[in-house]
């Protein structure tokens, strides 16, 4: 997905895939872990944000 898209923030991944943000940041994390993904400038970590928006 991201191949054709290009960079995109977890929320959007998420909405295009089908998947929950929660599904999509665990899979994300895994992926930087093995250093196939990078997190760009302004993404910033899911777990970091407030929550009860």
């Amino acid at each position: 997905m991201l191949i054709h898209q290009g960079p995109l923030h977890r929320s959007a991944l998420a909405r295009l895939a089908g998947a929950s943000r929660t599904t999509v940041s665990t899979i994300v994390t895994e992926l930087r872990g093995r250093g196939l993904v990078t997190q760009g400038r302004g993404e910033t970590d899911c777990r970091s944000r407030r929550t009860g928006r």
